[in-house]
Order: structure tokens, then C-alpha cells, then sequence
């Protein structure tokens, strides 16, 4: 004996998921653009430094990738990191354009040491997303990308 649904009640079943999904995701960009708000009144004059120099780190390598010069965006990633995004760069070669329109400008999420974690607002093919993009000191002390 089974549950008896119309096609009206799937329709609004329907509806209020889609409803509860827009909620959410509208809860989950709100809370991240009030941390991003909080985070940038609490930072500290070196923390605002750090975070320019970070900011032109994504710059650089965004602006490498769009004149397809990978090798020089490289020399903004962290050396473990350096291999990976070598390979996948060169095999993704003739889709760098797509790539670039992905990487979108990024706000900080956190400070931690050596350690700096940014959000990357997004969307691919009409969905929104966050990515996380993590950056690290080098033993000069010059920030470079970890992975996005």
C-alpha cells in the first residue's frame, strides 16, 4: 500500500526543494561575505600588507595564465605545488581561457603563521560556487600559491 501523490503535489514538492536550495545557498553566500567583512575589520597593518601581496600573487599568476605564459605562472606556486599545476596546465594548454574565467578576484578567509586561506566566488555553466584557494610563505618569505 503505497502513498498516493498528484502531479500538483510533486509541483509544489518541487518547488519548496528548489525554494529550501536558493535558502540555503543564499545563507551559506551571507555567512561567507559577513566572515569576509569580519575578517577584513580585525586584520592587522601586517596582516593588510600580507593580504596585497597575496592579492598580486593571484594577480600575476591569473594575468601569466591569460598570456599563456605557464612557466611564468608557475613562479607564483609554492615549490611542491609547482610539478602538479605544470602537468595539468600543459595538458589543459589549449583551455587556458576557460580556466581564467573560473579564477575570479578572492577575499580572505583566514590568516593562520605561514598559512593564508582565500574564498573564490565562482560559477561554472550557471552554478555558484566557493573555492578555496590556500597560499603559503616560502622559506624567503614570499607568498606563493598551494593549490586553488
Amino acid at each position: 500500500m503505497g502513498i498516493s501523490i498528484n502531479i500538483r503535489t510533486k509541483q509544489m514538492i518541487i518547488f519548496f526543494a528548489i525554494q529550501a536550495s536558493v535558502a540555503l545557498q543564499s545563507i551559506y553566500f551571507i555567512e561567507n561575505e559577513c566572515n569576509a567583512a569580519s575578517n577584513a575589520t580585525t586584520m592587522t597593518a601586517a596582516e593588510m600588507r600580507d593580504d596585497a601581496k597575496i592579492k598580486a600573487v593571484w594577480a600575476g599568476m591569473r594575468a601569466a595564465l591569460k598570456a599563456k605564459d605557464i612557466n611564468r605562472a608557475l613562479t607564483y606556486f609554492s615549490d611542491d605545488a609547482k610539478d602538479t599545476y605544470e602537468y595539468n596546465f600543459n595538458l589543459l594548454k589549449g583551455h587556458l581561457d576557460d580556466i581564467i574565467s573560473i579564477l575570479r578576484e578572492i577575499e580572505l578567509d583566514e590568516f593562520r603563521e605561514d598559512v593564508a586561506d582565500y574564498n573564490m566566488l565562482s560559477d561554472y555553466d550557471g552554478d555558484s560556487f566557493v573555492g578555496l584557494v590556500r597560499f603559503v610563505k616560502d622559506s624567503s618569505g614570499n607568498w606563493r600559491i598551494k593549490f586553488f
